[in-house]
């Protein structure tokens, strides 16, 4: 039962996932455009922001994955 809950929302969280990505990139890259050069020091919040959109980009195999797996979601789990 447990799992089965956990698999009907499996194509919402990979469409959040998906869509979040690439706005939290975005989003860090204009942290570190307002910061400048101070942003890319390891002191800084803003460097260890980009160092986490990164791990989050690349987790799970990116966003194209996450595309094509909603692609073929038919909303059951094999």
């Amino acid at each position: 039962m447990r799992a089965a809950g956990r698999c009907a929302h499996a194509g919402a969280v990979a469409a959040a996932r998906a869509h979040i990505a690439p706005a939290l990139c975005h989003a860090a890259n204009q942290v570190m455009q307002v910061h400048g050069g101070i942003g890319y020091m390891r002191d800084a919040g803003p460097e260890k922001l980009v160092r986490d959109q990164n791990m989050l980009k690349l987790a799970s195999g990116g966003t194209r994955d996450l595309h094509a797996f909603l692609a073929g979601w038919t909303g059951t789990c094999a």
